[in-house]
């Protein structure tokens, strides 16, 4: 006798989590760069603040993230700012080089949707002797 298969209950979906399950990913955004433009288009809530959906830009500093708005006014400091995005909400960045070291190396204009999630990342150079 063959055993009937019940069919899975489906799991429920958390709309406070990106793409419902999709993959995240990391990118580094500041690599060789001073600071970086980005536009909320929507409404995103960032740490400290509440909610913001603007354009600004993001420089780095010694050992923090920094915000600052068009007039380069800072908005926050921080070694990590966590900016969540509210439904149908993205960003969008200015010149992002894409292709790197590649013939077809070129910036581009991106658009994300989700949240995003600023961080220093260190990197440690060491020399063998």
């Amino acid at each position: 006798m063959m055993a009937k298969n019940k069919p899975s209950t489906p799991r429920p979906l958390d709309p406070s989590t990106p793409f419902f399950g999709e993959p995240r990913i990391s990118v580094g955004i500041m690599d060789r760069r001073a600071e970086v433009a980005l536009r909320f288009e929507g409404n995103y809530h960032v740490d400290s603040i509440g909610p913001l959906s603007e354009e600004f830009f993001v420089k780095a500093a010694v050992g923090a993230i920094v915000l600052n708005d068009a007039h380069n006014l800072e908005i926050i400091r921080s070694p990590v700012i966590q900016c969540l995005a509210s439904p149908g909400s993205t960003f969008r960045m200015s010149n992002v080089t894409i292709g790197i070291d590649f013939h077809w190396e070129r910036k581009e204009e991106q658009v994300f949707q989700g949240n995003l999630i600023l961080r220093i990342i260190l990197r440690v150079l060491s020399r063998l002797r």
